[in-house]
């Protein structure tokens, strides 16, 4: 494959766009982001969007926001409650 050229925004995106992946999920979507671009004959950050926009959701996992996924679960008062005793009001 021959190499892409993007400029350093768009690497930017690139790799922002892998943060919230699964590492062992960066090679693949990476390899299907290069693949989707090179079928281009123009590329610009509108396209590199459109790119990550189409082909991120089939490697995003959300992560279990229930609560329990590990036994715990917090209410609103007790996550306030830590973040003062973390940063007490010393008013």
């Amino acid at each position: 494959m021959q190499p892409i050229p993007l400029t350093d925004v768009e690497m930017i995106h690139v790799y922002n766009a892998c943060r919230p992946l699964a590492l062992d999920k960066h090679d693949a979507f990476l390899r299907d982001l290069a693949k989707e671009l090179s079928r281009q004959n123009v590329i610009g950050p509108g396209l590199v969007f459109r790119a990550i926009a189409s082909i991120f959701p089939k490697f995003f996992d959300p992560p279990d926001t229930t609560g329990d996924a590990d036994g715990f679960s917090f209410s609103k008062s007790q996550i306030l409650l830590s973040r003062w005793a973390i940063n007490p009001i010393t008013e």
